[in-house]
């Protein structure tokens, strides 16, 4: 059962959400021409693309960005815009538990209200509510994904489940929610946000603050942070990020800094810090050999306790099919185990607003190798932008 003080929060933050979505659209003057803010041109990217990453933890790195309608008050102080999406992804594989078929379907609307206050702050919020059906929910796999679910580290109970059944999964959460100040020079950014500090796109052995797996369906879904986190910019060619994530003990605590600097077409990135009790270091280079974009990280650890390692290599190829089609293939290599990990994907631009995506993820490995007791799966994705 869920108390009454968890539906009071759970109500009070999708009513601050959806006032702050409704409110941009009812402030529209519909008698004059929207103030829709102009694209950027489209980036021409190369023919193929090749990306090569290796390291202990992943995470993918990838942002969209819908079209939005700023209003502006009548102060011209405060503008409010907002976003969203919704989603449907449907997968079918086995159980890893007792091999079973199984079949799901995830529905997700999401509203991202943002208010820019002045020049210098900004506050957003991403908020969610999710629905998942299907015999999915009778399975002993789907308690890994209510475990990753709760992950999410909250300093605030920011996410409450309203229906837990053999029919029907709900949840509903914030997923981002800070307060940013921005300065020539300076950055700093505290709340809920995502921390990415690798280039990698589907798997960022530098991206320690938000980890995810390189396993992921949703490679452009993000864990969120509760810290607090700054940027300075030296030059236009040198700038230096710090991150702290508090934790109810300071030996628990997570801290790093990273430097960035760029040496005629080339990024490099280099990082340090604490990371759990785990000391990590890191680097990157990111850019173009010929007509390929070529990005390559690592991580060093050395944990607690225990040994240093890095044992799994990652790459990337992605091709135009068409200026609408796109196809994608991810790879994972386990070097100590002999196992690989495929995950080819197909990408179709429907409409400005609407991606149809058709994907599977298939597993080959011998026994006690990184990737033996994972099942193949299949999957197919509708995103619609607004």
């Amino acid at each position: 059962m869920i108390s009454w003080q968890d539906k009071k929060a759970c109500l009070f933050f999708t009513a601050i959400t959806f006032f702050l979505s409704n409110t941009v659209f009812a402030s529209q003057d519909l008698s004059k021409p929207s103030r829709i803010s102009p694209a950027e041109p489209a980036a021409i990217a190369p023919p193929q693309e090749i990306l090569i990453s290796s390291g202990k933890n992943s995470n993918e790195k990838m942002e969209l960005d819908p079209l939005h309608i700023p209003v502006d008050n009548k102060e011209g102080m405060v503008h409010l815009h907002t976003k969203g999406y919704y989603k449907n992804l449907a997968t079918t594989s086995r159980s890893m538990v007792n091999n079973k078929p199984y079949f799901s379907d995830m529905q997700r609307f999401r509203i991202e209200p943002t208010i820019d206050i002045g020049d210098n702050v900004q506050i957003y919020i991403a908020y969610d509510n999710e629905m998942i059906v299907g015999d999915f929910l009778r399975s002993p796999d789907f308690d890994l994904v209510k475990q990753k679910n709760e992950k999410y580290l909250n300093w605030l109970p920011v996410q409450w489940t309203l229906a837990d059944g053999r029919g029907v999964y709900y949840t509903t959460y914030l997923y981002r929610g800070y307060i940013r100040y921005d300065d020539p020079r300076f950055q700093i950014i505290v709340g809920k946000q995502k921390i990415d500090w690798g280039r990698c796109h589907f798997w960022s052995p530098m991206d320690l603050f938000n980890p995810n797996t390189p396993l992921d369906i949703e490679k452009d879904e993000r864990v969120g942070v509760d810290a607090a986190s700054a940027n300075a910019s030296i030059t236009d060619f040198l700038n230096f990020d710090l991150v702290y994530v508090p934790y109810d003990a300071l030996n628990k605590s997570s801290f790093a800094v990273r430097a960035f600097c760029r040496i005629e077409n080339y990024d490099i990135l280099l990082m340090s810090g604490q990371f759990k009790k785990n000391n990590v270091i890191g680097g990157c280079v990111d850019g173009y050999l010929g007509g390929a974009s070529i990005r390559g990280e690592f991580t060093y650890t050395w944990e607690h306790g225990g040994a240093d390692y890095f044992h799994l290599i990652g790459a990337q190829v992605g091709y135009d099919l068409t200026p609408l089609l796109k196809w994608d293939n991810y790879m994972i290599f386990d070097l100590n185990g002999n196992s690989l990990f495929v995950n080819p994907e197909l990408k179709y631009n429907l409409k400005p607003n609407l991606d149809i995506t058709l994907g599977a993820q298939v597993f080959w490995g011998p026994a006690d190798s990184e990737f033996n007791d994972y099942k193949d799966i299949y999957y197919g994705e509708m995103k619609y932008y607004f």
